[in-house]
C-alpha cells in the first residue's frame, strides 16, 4: 500500500507544472489530474482528467488550422451529442473562449466569448458528458487580425421558410466582398457578392438547399482582411411549400367588385388566388417580398353577391396545396377613396391649397352610416366624423399643415365607417400617398416645431411589430466634439473600423437632464426619423438601443453584442432570453456600480428581427422608466450603422443642436457643413429638462444662424 501511495504521489507531481490548472495537482474545479498515457497534440504538455469512461476530446473544424480570423472569431466542431464543450486558451485555463453544448447532430458552433488579440493563439477543447470530462483535443493554431465587423444576413427570416435557391440580402461594409456558407462546412458557399455603396448586399444561392433545418452564417473580406463569421442565421428549406395565407379581405366581410386581397407566404414565391372551383379565374398573382408578405387588386369584376376563394403559391417549380377558402359578400354600388389633388399617388405640398380633398363611398353605404378618414403619417390624424344623410361620394377636408408635416414621406389614408351608426367598426384598406415637393427654404421654426413634436410622440411602433417606434418617433441625435481629426458629420475612426456610430435617444419617455461630462461644449447633429428623411436621403440603419450607456466602444457587433470586460454576460438581449424590460432590469442589477453599464445587454431591433423589432425597441424604453432617477440622472446610447465617409449632400441631417455653451460649435459645424454640401441646415437650440416632470425643448433661434436665408 505504501508503495502504491509513493507512486500516485510521484505521478501527481510529476504533472503539476505542465497543465493549465489553478493548484497543484487540481484543475479549476478540483478534480486530480494525472498525465495522459502519450502526447495527444493538445496543450503543450496537457493532462487528461481521471475519469471512467469519459468521452472523447471534440474536434475543433473552425477556424481552420493557421487561418485568418478576426477578433470574434466563430468556433464549430463536432463533439458527443448533449455534452458540454468549452474550448480555452492554451495554457490558459481561466480563458474560456467557448462554452456550448453539442446538439443532437454531433455539431457544436459559438462565437469566441473573448475578444482576442491580433498575433497567434492556439486553443484546445474538452467536454463533459456524464460528469465526465474528455482528454484536451488537438491544439488549433491560426492568427487573429485586425479585421473588419461581419456582415448582417436579414433575409431569410430568422426561423422563416424558404424555397431551395433562397434570395439572400443584408448589410455590409461598401465594396466588401461577402461569403454566405452553410455553418460549419467552410467549402459551401451559397453567395458570394460584393456591397454596394449604400451598405447593401443581395444574391440568390449558388447550391440547392436540401429540405429541412438550414443554418449558414457570412463573412466580408475587406482590404485583404476578412472578418470573423457573423451571427447564425437559421431558417427552414421546404420542398413543396405550404399554403399561403388570405388575411384580407376578412372572412364574411362585404367587399367592392375589385377587392385588395392581401396576406403571407414564403418570401420569393408566386401566390395565385382564384375563385373556387374555378380554376381559371385567377384574381390575383402576386411575388411574396422579402419580409412575407404580399397583395394584389382583383383582376377580375366580381358579380355581386357571396364569393368565395383560396389560393396557393409556387416555389422553385413546386406549387402547394390549396389554403383555406376565403368567404366575403361581394356588393354592388360605387367604390370611392381618392384624394382629389393627388395624381399617380403624390400629392404635392407647394401647389396644394389650404386643404386636401378626400371622396369616399363604398358599395354598401346607407343614410345613418357615420364615416371618418384617418391619416397615419409623422401623427395621427382624425378628419370629423360624419353622418350619412344621401346616399352618394362623402367628401372630406385634411388641413395642409397634415400634409406639410409628413414632406417627402408616404402617409397612409383609411376610412371607417359603422353601419348605422351602431355596431363594430369597418375599416377600408389603406391609400399610400406620397408627399412631395421641397420644404419652405430656412424654414427653421418648422422643424424646430417638428423636433419638439416628434420629442412629445410616444407610440409603441410605427405602424407594425417589425417596425421600431425609433424610425417615426423620438429625435436621434448625436454630441460631437470639434478639432477631433474628422467632421462632425462623419463617423469617427473607431467608428469606421466597427461597423456602428453612437446617438442619444430622447423623447417625453426616455429623457435625461444632462450629456456626458466628456461634451463640456455640447454641439452636435440631429438625424431626421428614418421614416421621415427626405427624398434621396440615405438610410441609415438603427442596430440597437442600450438603456443605458452601453460601453459600445468595447462591443463586438457593430457596438451591439459582447463587451469584452464581461463576454459571459454582456450578448445581445435576445441571445439571453431576455425580451421584458423587468427581465433586462434584473440583469442589470446583478452588476454593482459601473460594472453595470458594461454587463447590460442591448435590444437588437435590426429589420434581421423582424416581428420582434418593435417591441425589443419599446422595452428598452420601458427600462429606462423602471430605471427612474438612475436613468434620468445619465443617459442612454442607441447605434447606427456606419455610413461612408463625405456624403455630404445625401446624409439625413435634421439639424445642428447646442445645449448652454454649445453655440460656437455649432455655428461652426453649420458653417462647415454648408462648405461641403452648399446646404443651410438651422441651428437649434436644445434645453434639457431639469426635472423628471419637464419636457426637453427645441428651439430656431434666427440671431444663432451664420449662412442660410432663414425666416
Amino acid at each position: 500500500m505504501k508503495c502504491w501511495l509513493i507512486l500516485l504521489l510521484f505521478i501527481l507531481l510529476a504533472g503539476c507544472a505542465s497543465a493549465p490548472h489553478d493548484d497543484a495537482g487540481k484543475l479549476a474545479d478540483g478534480r486530480a489530474i494525472v498525465p495522459p498515457a502519450e502526447a495527444n497534440g493538445g496543450f503543450a504538455g496537457a493532462l487528461s482528467v481521471s475519469q471512467a469512461s469519459a468521452p472523447a476530446a471534440p474536434v475543433i473544424e473552425t477556424p481552420t488550422q493557421s487561418s485568418l480570423n478576426g477578433r470574434y472569431p466563430l468556433l464549430s466542431g463536432t463533439g458527443a451529442p448533449g455534452a458540454t464543450v468549452q474550448v480555452m486558451q492554451s495554457s490558459q485555463i481561466n480563458r474560456v473562449v467557448v462554452s456550448t453544448v453539442v446538439g443532437a447532430n454531433g455539431r457544436w458552433a459559438a462565437r469566441s466569448a473573448l475578444e482576442l488579440a491580433p498575433g497567434s493563439f492556439s486553443m484546445a477543447g474538452r467536454q463533459t458528458l456524464g460528469g465526465q470530462t474528455s482528454a484536451w483535443g488537438l491544439t488549433r493554431v491560426f492568427t487573429v487580425v485586425d479585421a473588419p465587423v461581419a456582415p448582417v444576413i436579414e433575409n431569410p427570416l430568422q426561423s422563416s421558410q424558404s424555397g431551395r435557391y433562397p434570395l439572400l440580402s443584408g448589410t455590409g461594409i461598401p465594396g466588401a466582398t461577402v461569403q454566405v456558407m452553410q455553418s460549419s462546412q467552410i467549402n459551401k458557399v451559397l453567395v458570394s457578392t460584393t456591397v454596394d455603396a449604400h451598405r447593401q448586399w443581395t444574391g440568390r444561392s449558388a447550391l440547392e438547399l436540401a429540405p429541412g433545418s438550414f443554418s449558414m452564417a457570412g463573412r466580408q473580406t475587406l482590404d485583404g482582411k476578412t472578418s470573423a463569421w457573423g451571427l447564425t442565421r437559421v431558417f427552414t428549406v421546404v420542398d413543396a411549400p405550404t399554403a399561403p395565407v388570405i388575411a384580407s379581405p376578412l372572412q364574411g366581410s362585404l367587399n367592392g367588385r375589385y377587392p385588395l386581397l392581401s396576406g403571407t407566404g414564403i418570401p420569393g414565391a408566386t401566390v395565385q388566388v382564384m375563385q373556387s372551383g374555378q380554376i381559371n379565374n385567377v384574381l390575383v398573382s402576386a411575388t411574396v417580398d422579402a419580409q412575407g408578405q404580399w397583395t394584389g387588386r382583383s383582376a377580375l369584376e366580381l358579380a355581386p353577391g357571396p364569393f368565395s376563394m383560396a389560393g396557393r403559391q409556387l416555389l422553385d417549380g413546386k406549387t402547394s396545396a390549396w389554403g383555406l377558402t376565403r368567404v366575403f359578400t361581394v356588393v354592388a354600388g360605387p367604390s370611392v377613396f381618392k384624394v382629389v389633388e393627388a395624381t399617380a399617388g403624390e400629392l404635392n405640398a407647394e401647389t396644394l391649397g389650404a386643404n386636401a380633398t378626400v371622396q369616399v363611398s363604398y358599395p354598401t353605404l346607407a343614410p345613418r352610416d357615420t364615416v371618418g378618414v384617418r391619416l397615419s403619417g409623422v401623427e395621427l390624424r382624425d378628419a370629423p366624423i360624419q353622418t350619412v344623410s344621401t346616399v352618394g361620394v362623402l367628401t372630406f377636408y385634411l388641413p395642409k399643415a397634415w400634409i406639410t408635416k409628413n414632406l417627402n414621406r408616404t402617409v397612409s389614408l383609411t376610412y371607417t365607417y359603422k353601419v348605422g351608426g351602431a355596431g363594430s367598426l369597418i375599416t377600408s384598406s389603406p391609400l399610400a400617398i406620397k408627399i412631395v415637393g421641397a420644404a419652405a427654404e430656412g424654414d427653421g421654426q418648422r422643424v424646430a416645431n417638428e423636433l419638439n413634436q416628434q420629442y412629445a410622440d410616444t407610440r409603441q411602433n410605427c405602424g407594425s411589430a417589425s417596425l421600431p417606434a425609433v424610425l417615426c418617433s423620438g429625435v436621434i441625435l448625436r454630441a460631437t466634439i470639434n478639432g477631433t481629426g474628422y467632421r462632425a458629420w462623419n463617423p469617427s475612426p473607431l467608428s469606421q473600423k466597427n461597423g456602428g456610430v453612437s446617438f442619444f435617444y430622447i423623447r417625453k419617455d426616455a429623457a435625461f437632464k444632462a450629456f456626458p461630462a466628456v461634451y463640456p461644449n455640447t454641439s452636435g447633429i440631429i438625424f431626421y426619423p428614418p421614416q421621415s428623411r427626405p427624398q434621396g436621403m440615405v438610410d441609415v440603419p438603427v442596430l440597437c438601443i442600450f438603456p443605458m450607456d452601453g460601453g459600445s466602444d468595447i462591443r463586438g457587433d457593430q457596438g451591439c453584442g459582447v463587451s469584452s470586460n464581461y463576454p459571459s454576460v454582456s450578448r445581445s438581449c435576445e441571445l439571453q432570453g431576455i425580451t421584458t424590460a423587468a427581465g433586462w432590469l434584473t440583469h442589470y442589477n446583478q452588476g454593482a456600480g459601473a460594472q453595470k453599464y458594461q454587463r447590460q445587454c442591448g435590444f437588437n431591433v435590426r429589420t434581421s428581427q423582424g416581428q420582434l423589432a418593435a417591441n425589443a425597441f419599446y422595452q428598452g424604453i420601458l427600462a429606462m422608466k423602471l430605471l427612474g432617477a438612475e436613468s434620468f440622472n445619465t443617459w442612454n446610447e442607441i447605434r447606427l450603422a456606419t455610413w461612408p465617409q463625405n456624403i455630404h449632400t445625401t446624409l439625413p441631417i435634421k439639424a445642428f443642436f447646442y445645449t448652454r455653451n454649445g453655440l460656437a460649435n455649432a455655428r461652426f459645424n453649420q458653417q462647415d457643413f454648408y462648405k461641403y454640401s452648399s446646404k443651410a441646415v438651422p441651428v437649434i437650440k436644445l434645453t434639457l429638462p431639469s426635472t423628471t416632470t419637464e419636457s426637453a425643448r427645441f428651439e430656431f433661434i434666427k440671431a444663432d444662424q451664420v449662412v442660410g436665408n432663414w425666416r
